[in-house]
C-alpha cells in the first residue's frame, strides 16, 4: 500500500487551481499559485506517483455532439464474487463514460452516452442479457439534464456550473480532425499541444485553433481532475430522490440550491422515478447528515422518497463513442 500523502496549504492551493486549469503551462500555474515552476512540476509528479490524481479529464457537453441519450444503470450483482468480472466488462463497453462500485441497494453503476434511443436500448440489452447470470437486478435512470460544479471544498470561487447534458442544447458540427482531438482530450485533458498535433497529423497552430473552437462552441466545457477522494479524507454519497409534485418553478429552485450548497458537487434530472439526484462530497458523517437535513428542509413542502448510495470507487472511462458522432 502506498503511503498516504500529507497535504499542506500550498498543496490545496495548487490542487484547487489545477482542478479547472490543468491544461495551462507550468509557468502560468506557478504564477497563479505563488510557486516556482520547479515546485509545481515536483508536486504534480508527486500527486501522480501516489495516485492522488487519477486522471486529467475533459468536461464535455455530450448533447452538443449529437449524443442525445444519457443514462445511468445501477446494477445489483448475483453474488459479490461476480463484481470483478462485471467491472471489467463494463469498463470495456464503448458507450461507457464512467463506472464504479457503490454500496447500498446496488453494487455498481455505469454511465452511458449514446447517439439515439435505439443505440441506448441495444447497449442496455447487451449489458443485461450478457450478464443474465451475474446480474440479479438493475435500474435504468435516463437523464434529461446533468451539471457538475467546481469542487467546492478546494475552490471557493463562484465559478459557473459545467453542463454535461441538456436537452435544450443544439448539436455542433465537427470535422474529422476536431473529433480526433476531442477523443484524445477525453483520454487526457493535459496532453501537450504538440502531442495532440502529432497524433492528429496536423500543425500545432491548427490543433490550438480547433481546441479553442471546441471551447468557444461549448463542446468542451472545461477540464477537471479525477482525484482519489479518500486521499483527501473525503467521501462520495449519491442521493436519489423522487418528487411527486414536480414543476418548472421547483426545478429552478433546485438548481439554485445545488449550485450554492457547499457539499453538493453535481445535480441530475431524469425522465423517470427517481426524477432527481445529487452527488455529495463530505469529509465527516456530520457533514453528510447536515446536507441531507438541509435538502429535506428545502423540499419539506413536497412528498419525497429518498435512496442513498455510497460510492466506494469511481473511474472515468477513457472512451468517447466517436463512432456515434
Amino acid at each position: 500500500m502506498k503511503e498516504k500523502l500529507k497535504l499542506q496549504t500550498q498543496d490545496f492551493k495548487l490542487l484547487a487551481y489545477l482542478y479547472h486549469h490543468n491544461r495551462e503551462p507550468l509557468t502560468k500555474i506557478a504564477k497563479a499559485t505563488g510557486l516556482t515552476r520547479q515546485q509545481v512540476e515536483y508536486r504534480l509528479e508527486k500527486y501522480l506517483k501516489h495516485d492522488l490524481i487519477k486522471q486529467f479529464a475533459t468536461i464535455i457537453n455530450y448533447r452538443a455532439l449529437g449524443l442525445t441519450q444519457f443514462a445511468i444503470i445501477l446494477i445489483k450483482a448475483s453474488t459479490y464474487t461476480h463484481l470483478p468480472a462485471l467491472k471489467e466488462r463494463l469498463k470495456l463497453n464503448t458507450q461507457c463514460i464512467a463506472f464504479g462500485e457503490i454500496q447500498g441497494a446496488y453494487d455498481l453503476y455505469i454511465n452511458l452516452i449514446c447517439k439515439d434511443e435505439l443505440s441506448l436500448k441495444k447497449t442496455i440489452t447487451h449489458i443485461t442479457e450478457k450478464g443474465s447470470t451475474d446480474i440479479a437486478d438493475y435500474l435504468v435512470i435516463k437523464l434529461i439534464f446533468a451539471e457538475t460544479y467546481p469542487i467546492k471544498f478546494l475552490d471557493k470561487k463562484k465559478d459557473k456550473p459545467f453542463i454535461i447534458f441538456d436537452e435544450n442544447i443544439q448539436q455542433v458540427s465537427l470535422d474529422k480532425k476536431e473529433k480526433e482531438i476531442l477523443k484524445l482530450l477525453a483520454t487526457n485533458a493535459r496532453m501537450p499541444l504538440i502531442e495532440v498535433a502529432g497524433k492528429c497529423a496536423i500543425s500545432a497552430e491548427r490543433a490550438f485553433y480547433n481546441i479553442k473552437k471546441l471551447q468557444r462552441e461549448g463542446v468542451i466545457q472545461g477540464t477537471k481532475i479525477v482525484f482519489d477522494m479518500y486521499a483527501f479524507g473525503y467521501y462520495y454519497t449519491v442521493v436519489l430522490f423522487h418528487i411527486t409534485e414536480y414543476s418548472e418553478i421547483l426545478e429552478t429552485k433546485l438548481k439554485n440550491f445545488a449550485r450554492h450548497h457547499p457539499h453538493i458537487n453535481s445535480l441530475g434530472l431524469t425522465f423517470s422515478k427517481p426524477n432527481c439526484f445529487v452527488q455529495i462530497f463530505h469529509k465527516t458523517d456530520e457533514e453528510l447528515r447536515t446536507t441531507l437535513q438541509e435538502l429535506k428542509r428545502f423540499l419539506q413542502a413536497y412528498r419525497v422518497d429518498y435512496t442513498l448510495l455510497n460510492i466506494l470507487e469511481e473511474e472515468q472511462s477513457n472512451t468517447l463513442p466517436l463512432s456515434d458522432l
